[in-house]
């Protein structure tokens, strides 16, 4: 499998990124199938402050709520890459969101996702990836590892929103 937008992802300060990442898409498709909406890369590689103390930041947008069957195996997924012992294997942080709530403009800050924190493989249910901000982030810079342009996902966010 070929990442979408290779060519979007910055070979430093972490050369394995590529890699890394490569290997979690694969994996996430293949758990997710026909569920899968896309897979997308938000937070500093998307906004382009990406360095040397940055987590990898992606947002998963799927199309019905997860399994728990899902979940668990979601959860082993992040473990695996995790093992992979690169920097930024250790450092991935992202939710799982469906399409639905993604444009729930109601739910945005208040609906628990399916959440890794920063290096973490233990799942949470957090509302840290429900924010307008990281909508703003992945309609106008998301990068698209799976799946269509982010811009098509979602209408513009309110400005005022953003405030």
């Amino acid at each position: 499998m070929n990442l979408a937008n290779y060519s979007k992802i910055p070979s430093q300060p972490y050369p394995e990124l590529r890699e890394v990442l490569q290997v979690f898409a694969s994996e996430i498709q293949a758990e997710l199938a026909e569920n899968l909406v896309g897979i997308y890369l938000v937070g500093s590689l998307a906004s382009g402050d990406f360095d040397i103390d940055s987590d990898v930041d992606f947002l998963i947008v799927i199309k019905a709520d997860l399994t728990e069957q899902n979940r668990r195996n979601l959860q082993v997924i992040q473990v695996r890459v995790h093992e992979l012992n690169y920097y930024p294997a250790k450092h991935l942080e992202g939710s799982y969101i469906s399409i639905k709530d993604l444009n729930d403009w109601n739910s945005v800050g208040k609906k628990e996702l399916y959440y890794f924190d920063n290096g973490s493989t233990t799942p949470e249910r957090s509302v840290h990836d429900n924010n307008w901000h990281v909508r703003w982030i992945l309609r106008e810079r998301g990068i698209a590892l799976i799946g269509e342009e982010p811009v098509t996902l979602l209408p513009p966010i309110p400005v005022d929103e953003l405030f």
